[in-house]
């Protein structure tokens, strides 16, 4: 990577820290929320969107977002340093937004019968939103 496209990338970061920082401070939410909520995607993989195709949460390869409280035993066997936990949003991923060569694992639960299912390219879901509970980036 040349020089001045790190110290692009760099900037964009700082001011994306500094944005999501100002938004915790001011409504009070919590660190892990800035993490997975304020990524910009030229800088994540995949992106959740709700129902009006609005970017509800941006993450990196190998990262989980699952819309269970941290304390629940939903899911538990997914958990690790990259998992974050968002139930405020759950019910709302009704679809994706994917880098090249990535690809979104939803996790079904609240009745859904469908365990996981792979969405491999930009998109809509085709799933009930209140179903899915949680999301996985997986990038090669």
């Amino acid at each position: 990577m040349k020089k001045s496209y790190k110290v692009q990338a760099f900037a964009a970061i700082a001011t994306t820290v500094a944005l999501a920082a100002a938004s915790i401070h001011a409504s009070g939410a919590s660190a892990t929320v800035a993490k997975a909520s304020f990524a910009p995607m030229q800088i994540a993989e995949c992106a959740a969107k709700d129902s009006e195709n609005r970017q509800l949460f941006a993450i990196g390869n190998g990262e989980t977002v699952l819309l269970v409280p941290r304390d629940s035993a939903t899911l538990r066997q997914l958990r690790g340093p990259t998992t974050y936990h968002h139930p405020e949003i759950a019910g709302r991923i009704a679809g994706v937004e994917l880098q090249q060569q990535c690809r979104a694992i939803l996790y079904g639960g609240n009745g859904a019968n469908w365990g996981h299912k792979v969405a491999p390219q930009t998109g809509g879901t085709n799933l009930p939103p209140n179903h899915v509970i949680g999301l996985k980036c997986e990038c090669r």
